[in-house]
């Protein structure tokens, strides 16, 4: 009877140590199991205190994650198993910067001298606060951008325009002088554009015609003494011919000779 108890106790012993055991692990394990990784602790970070992670490291049971915002450098330390914030510590202390206005950044422009401003805006580039503008003067535009936090003049692009208005002047220059030679060229030579305006045949044909009423018959140009004619021999309706001599520069109707 006394070795049954023992047997009995024994037994239980044995049973509650691995109830114990069971129950450790049952509980345990999910917690073990549903710790935070590293991103998961940077993501808490972030959306709690919005900013840059610089750094993160895990020590013991907690991560270290370094963020840079506006007013400083700050280490949160972010529970592994629960992602809760246990501490929260400013490791550097920055002055927060300000933006500047459009107004101060035309100042700024206008101290560099380089023109005047023909356009200025505002746009954002990753984040980033920036200004583009456009300045003329006599020689080239001026394309600048520049930073919206310390007005620091970050590109600068020159397109030159003098160039342009040389060559435009030059060839109003070129086509000016043209001009003013062709005008001259009949005071100097009046002979010379004579000869280039002798009529053409069409025109001394329309003379003849307006002299003698007919059709056609014969066209020549004739040179004599120097001067050159057109004879157009003219069918009237009656059957008559008539020989109009025209002279081929003037038009002038020199003389009409009638052949029955």
């Amino acid at each position: 009877m006394k070795f049954k108890n023992i047997l009995q106790i024994v037994i239980g012993a044995v049973l509650f140590i691995v109830l114990a055991f069971v129950s450790w692990k049952v509980f345990m394990d999910p917690i073990s199991s549903e710790a935070l990784t590293v991103e998961e602790a940077e993501k808490v970070a972030t959306e709690r205190f919005n900013g840059d992670v610089e750094d993160s490291k895990l020590n013991n049971d907690q991560y270290e994650i370094t963020l840079k915002l506006d007013t400083g450098i700050y280490q949160i330390n972010v529970a592994s198993d629960s992602g809760e914030v246990l501490d929260v510590k400013r490791i550097k202390k920055e002055k927060p910067k300000k933006e500047l206005e459009k107004e101060e950044i035309k100042e700024i422009i206008e101290q560099k001298q380089i023109g005047e401003i023909e356009d200025i805006h505002e746009k954002e580039d990753n984040k980033k606060k920036l200004y583009e503008a456009i300045v003329k003067n006599e020689q080239e535009k001026v394309y600048l951008t520049l930073d919206g936090e310390t007005g620091e003049i970050l590109e600068q692009e020159e397109e030159k325009i003098q160039t342009a208005d040389k060559e435009n002047t030059s060839e109003s220059t070129e086509e000016n002088n043209s001009s003013n030679k062709e005008e001259e060229k009949p005071e100097q030579s009046g002979e010379s554009e004579e000869k280039s305006q002798n009529l053409t045949t069409e025109e001394a044909v329309q003379i003849a015609l307006d002299t003698v009423y007919g059709e056609v018959d014969d066209i020549d140009l004739e040179d004599e003494d120097g001067q050159q004619y057109y004879f157009i021999e003219i069918e009237t309706d009656d059957d008559q011919e008539a020989e109009i001599q025209i002279h081929a520069i003037t038009g002038e109707v020199i003389s009409i000779e009638w052949d029955d």
